[in-house]
């Protein structure tokens, strides 16, 4: 509080960051104000000053004075205006100062976030500067971070154009003293982070102003602009950050935790809090039911991708080299054993056949003739030639009855649509279809290796298909794969399992889903907290010495 001066005359209050509004002087010098100031100069008269209308001369006349004083009971009453009191010990600041505007601004803010911003912004309008930037040390020691940017929006930096602003910060700060690049007349210091982000940035000068309170500096103010920066710009950069430099180590001092942060964003403290107290205890009552629920004892599954496999799985290759000549089965069709699914063509086995047909004839011939002159040398050699065609007949009969696929199990088609590839050449062991039993299935779980020591052979579990979301087939674990598998860049251990009797109608080869196999009955916190433990302890191996 400014103490009452001798006198009882009210103290004015003049700032050097903005000069107050021009107005008409008296005719007689008036003494300056409050802070130390020259006499307003004495307008001499002009001649336009005749031509304007005077104002009427004041009443003297006692009852003429009491009149004007009591109130018209037309005119509307004025409005008590909310304010600090004033006295003859009050100092009274002028309407439009900036700094009093800052610091109704800084005092209105929450946070340190709220109060740079603002800073920032102001301090941009009053200057003139096209954009002003806070660095900010936490409780006075490097390193310096850029913390708020005049006018909208979070500052968004890459990391040479953080580093070049941080740097021009650090040269005012350990310098103790405004810098101005390019320099003023009589300024001394070094400016050569000044000059490394007065090229990058692009404006025509900056000013860097030191914040100091408590004998540290804190932190820094960086304007640019886009003209010459004049000795007025950093006067008012200076005022400014010293009115702000308290306020600003004040609110970062009580800065609130990342916890307090969190319970702000959710609406369970601060104003927001305070203004809808049903949603601070609504969100209060879900965090303690979540709290009391993950400490209540439950069945803990362990969840695991699955599929549906066929019981039995019987690949149908191509028996010989030839041609797809025909296709009578898709994926998805009921067959049963012995149908015949596809025919392949081969012109070479047909031309081999009718070539063997004539040569069993003609030899045939040959015996009928050594038979009927009675030659027995020749007819028993025309004989063996004769065996010896039909053999190879046999042979290559035999290979053309192979050229007809049939199925080898009765069952579903589940692979081999074969109908776009009619005509193409086929090899010799190539898989033409696969085919499953349509009753009996078997339920493949890709279980993470994290997993496996909560999981043995014999125990239960629930599936639920993609395509059945809303049942839960209870399954039986038969046998767990001694290898893993990788899937998915992922390491797995198939578990064979078996779904119960009464439950299979459903089931179809190739179906999806997800299974949850019981790991035992504790709170589902204590899980969590193995699971993170488990996490922590790969973490702490993998990076220990």
């Amino acid at each position: 509080m400014i103490p009452p001066c001798a006198d009882a005359t009210p103290l004015r209050l003049t700032t050097s960051l903005d000069a107050p509004p021009a107005r008409r002087p008296d005719p007689a010098p008036t003494p300056s104000s409050a802070g130390g100031g020259t006499a307003r100069a004495v307008r001499e008269p002009q001649p336009s000053d005749a031509a304007r209308p005077s104002k009427p001369a004041a009443p003297t006349h006692p009852a003429q004075r009491s009149a004007l004083a009591q109130p018209s009971p037309l005119a509307p009453k004025p409005r008590a205006r909310p304010g600090p009191p004033t006295g003859p010990a009050t100092a009274v600041a002028p309407a439009g100062d900036p700094l009093l505007a800052l610091a109704r601004a800084l005092g209105d803010a929450e946070d340190f976030e709220t109060a740079a911003a603002a800073l920032c912004t102001r301090i941009a309008a009053t200057v003139g500067a096209a954009r002003v930037v806070l660095g900010w040390r936490t409780r006075g020691h490097p390193p310096t971070r850029a913390v708020a940017l005049s006018g909208a929006g979070e500052p968004e930096w890459d990391g040479e154009a953080r580093r070049l602003l941080v740097a021009a910060m650090d040269e005012a700060i350990d310098q103790a003293r405004a810098l101005a690049c390019p320099p003023g007349p009589g300024q001394r210091g070094v400016l050569r982070a000044h000059a490394l982000q007065l090229r990058a940035g692009g404006a025509k000068a900056i000013a860097t102003v030191p914040l100091a309170h408590g004998g540290a500096a804190h932190g820094a103010l960086l304007a640019e602009f886009e003209r010459p920066v004049a000795p007025r710009d950093l006067e008012r950069l200076g005022e400014a950050g010293a009115l702000a430099a308290p306020w600003l180590r004040l609110l970062h001092e009580r800065r609130p935790g990342a916890l307090r942060r969190a319970w702000r964003a959710a609406g369970l403290s601060g104003r927001q809090a305070a203004a809808r107290p049903w949603r601070a205890r609504l969100l209060w009552a879900a965090a303690a039911a979540a709290a009391i629920g993950s400490a209540v004892p439950i069945d803990l599954t362990v969840g695991a991708p699955a599929r549906i496999e066929g019981e039995v799985q019987r690949t149908v290759a191509a028996p010989i080299r030839g041609y797809l000549k025909a296709v009578h089965v898709r994926p998805g069709d009921a067959i049963r054993e012995g149908d015949l699914l596809a025919e392949l063509g081969d012109r070479d086995l047909e031309l081999e056949r009718a070539k063997l047909k004539s040569e069993v004839a003609q030899h045939e011939g040959g015996v009928s003739a050594a038979m009927a002159r009675g030659e027995r040398a020749p007819m028993s050699i025309a004989q063996a030639r004769v065996e010896e065609a039909r053999a190879r007949l046999g042979l290559v009969e035999h290979q053309l009855e192979q050229i007809k696929v049939r199925a080898p199990i009765a069952g579903v088609v589940l692979q081999g649509d074969l109908w776009q590839q009619l005509g193409t050449p086929v090899d010799r062991g190539r898989t033409l279809f696969v085919v499953a039993p349509a009753s009996r299935h078997r339920v493949i779980v890709e279980l993470d290796e994290r997993d496996l020591r909560r999981i043995a052979e014999g125990g239960r579990g629930r599936l639920a298909l993609s395509a059945l979301p809303w049942d839960a087939l209870p399954l039986v674990i038969e046998r767990i794969a001694p290898a893993a598998a990788t899937l998915d860049g992922r390491n797995v251990f198939e578990l064979e399992a078996r779904v119960e009797a009464g439950a299979t109608d459903a089931l179809r080869a190739g179906q999806r889903g997800i299974a949850h196999l019981d790991a035992g009955h504790g709170p589902l916190a204590l899980d969590w907290a193995r699971r993170s433990g488990d996490a922590l302890a790969r973490l702490v191996w993998r990076w220990m010495p």
